[in-house]
């Protein structure tokens, strides 16, 4: 994961696009899903800190999804994640949940992960330990594909190690995130100059997203 993510890092830096299939109205994408999620009961919208926060204060393990909203890729698990059937719903239920999909201010100290993909999860302690990642290229791409059997999996991995933390700190060590040049996404030069740390709701919010 940390090999994959530097790449990445370059790529971010040199603005390149990353090259996905879109819905056609992108800004209307991503102004329906803030209006739908900015005051969800299940998850905080694009607010990591106070995730964390919350998960401190209840003792729960925090889940963050990322998600680039106006991709097609990975539309069918975010959109069966969001539907959340039983099985699913009791996972859920386990953890903090955050939805992300402002990726323009990530601690990318906390958050490595391999940004080519549209539906990514992290699993963390609320001292910001990582316990896992998860990201499926199956999901990206198939953007129909909406199983839920390895997500399950992976939450359910995430709560055996929650459960046992902080004992098995040692062994976590290797999930850590990698040290780097830059603390933020918008620490590299090339994107502070073109975009803030909010997204520019009252304009073109879809170009004002650094991913």
């Amino acid at each position: 994961m940390k090999t994959a993510f530097l790449p990445l890092l370059a790529l971010l830096a040199a603005s390149l696009p990353l090259p996905a299939e879109t819905v056609k109205d992108r800004e209307g994408a991503v102004r329906a899903d803030k209006a739908r999620f900015e005051n969800d009961a299940r998850w905080a919208y694009n607010d990591i800190e106070s995730g964390f926060k919350l998960a401190q204060a209840t003792g729960k393990p925090l889940l963050v999804v990322m998600r680039c909203v106006p991709c097609l890729s990975c539309m069918g698990i975010d959109t069966a994640v969001l539907m959340e059937n039983d099985a699913l719903s009791a996972l859920l239920d386990q953890f903090v949940c955050v939805r992300v999909m402002n990726a323009n201010a990530l601690d990318l100290t906390k958050f490595q992960f391999d940004f080519d993909l549209s539906f990514s999860t992290l699993f963390f302690n609320g001292d910001g330990t990582v316990y896992g990642r998860y990201g499926s290229w199956t999901h990206q791409k198939n953007s129909q594909e909406s199983s839920l059997a390895g997500y399950k999996r992976a939450l359910e991995a995430a709560l055996a190690v929650h459960k046992n933390y902080p004992a098995n700190r040692a062994a976590l060590q290797g999930k850590q995130g990698a040290p780097l040049p830059f603390v933020s996404t918008l620490d590299i030069p090339q994107l502070a100059e073109r975009y803030q740390r909010e997204l520019n709701w009252d304009g073109k919010v879809v170009q004002s997203c650094v991913h």
